[in-house]
This record gives structure tokens, sequence and C-alpha cells, in this order.
């Protein structure tokens, strides 16, 4: 044990003193992008969400349509519970860039935060049509189950054991015994995961979705 709290603390100075450098680089050119990225991310790290968002502010000031730094400050503002913010965030990335799945994905992941799990839906369903096959598809499915709605979490569930990429398919498999056990049939949960198990056997996949099987 005091091994690793000397490890952790010798982590901490490191942080720290890497921190400061950054701060060094910052104070000559305030307009550098990387330092004030960096020094948002170590922020985070050590627990200081209010320089974070400070930093990350600072970026978008500099420049306006970074979506990286939109869909960052999004959640950065939500956890510290500046919620309309960080919907006024996520919304400036979908705008920037309406084709693609990823912002429509985070605006579901926050409304889902704040409680909201038929915006979650409409949005996670968005960045599906986007990208048939992006990774909002569980979310989708869990949020189904959230609103009892066990059919249409099983129909996401199916949908992705199909998909033509053999991890996508393995997941799809793991979440369908899911469904049956928040519906209280917990024998064809387990046969569920006793054929998905197989499945992944037989598909050669040995990924972290078959471990998780194995686990539940």
């Amino acid at each position: 044990i005091l091994e690793r709290l000397k490890s952790l603390e010798s982590e901490k100075n490191e942080a720290l003193a890497a921190t400061s450098i950054f701060e060094e680089i910052l104070a000559r050119y305030p307009d550098e992008k990387e330092a004030l990225r960096s020094l948002a991310g170590r922020s985070k790290g050590l627990g200081r969400r209010g320089d974070e968002i400070t930093y990350l502010e600072r970026l978008l000031a500099i420049d306006s349509t970074d979506k990286s730094t939109l869909n960052t400050i999004a959640y950065a503002y939500n956890d510290v519970g500046q919620v309309e913010k960080s919907l006024w965030a996520i919304n400036r990335y979908v705008a920037l860039v309406p084709n693609e799945p990823n912002p429509y994905d985070s605006r579901g992941d926050l409304y889902a935060y704040n409680g909201k799990p038929h915006e979650a839906i409409e949005s996670y369903q968005l960045a599906l049509q986007k990208k048939p096959g992006f990774m909002s598809g569980e979310k989708l499915g869990w949020m189904f189950i959230y609103t009892g709605e066990y059919d249409r979490a099983d129909s996401v569930f199916k949908s992705m054991a199909t998909s033509p990429d053999r991890t996508i398919r393995s997941q799809g498999r793991e979440q369908l015994h899911y469904v049956s056990s928040y519906k209280g049939q917990f024998r064809r949960a387990l046969s569920q995961l006793d054929e998905a198990i197989s499945a992944d056997r037989l598909e050669g996949y040995d990924g972290v979705w078959y471990n998780n099987k194995l686990y539940d």
C-alpha cells in the first residue's frame, strides 16, 4: 500500500510539474491551442473542473468551430451542473456538422444524464441514421429498457447482433439477455447468455464482449 501511495504521489507531482511547464508556454504564447488543450485535460485529471472549463472557453474564444472542444466542454459544463450551457455547446456542435453521428450521440448522453430519456432516444436515433452501426446502438437499447419499452430494446439489440461487424454482433448478443432479466425472465436470460457465448466461440471472437458474458 505504501509503495502504491508513493507511486500516486509521484504521478501527482509529475502532473503538477507538466502543468507548470504548459502554463509557462501559455504565458509566452496565449493562443497556443495545444497548451490550452493539455492544461484542460490535466486540470480535469487533478479535479480542477473550473480551471478545465476556463481553458476550454479560451480555446473556443480562439476557434469557435473546434468540434472536439465543443464536445468536451459540453460534458464539462454538465458535470458541474451548468446544463443550459452544456446543451448550448452540444447544439452548436450539431449545427456545425449536422451529418456526423457523434454530436447527436453526445447530446443523447447529456439528455440521458439529466433524466430526459425520450429526448435521448430521439438523439441516439439520429446518430444511427447518420451512421448505422455507430456506438449509439447500445445506449438506445438501454434507454428503451429505462422507459419500459422492452420490445423496442430487444429489436435494437437483435439488429446489433446481425451487424456485419463481428464486435458489434457480439455486443448485441451480450445485451439481449438484459431485456429478459428486466422482464423477470431469468431462465431465458441465462439461456440467451449460453447461446451468445456459443456464437462467439463459433466465430472465434474472444474480445471484451465475450468476456463480459462470462462475468454475467
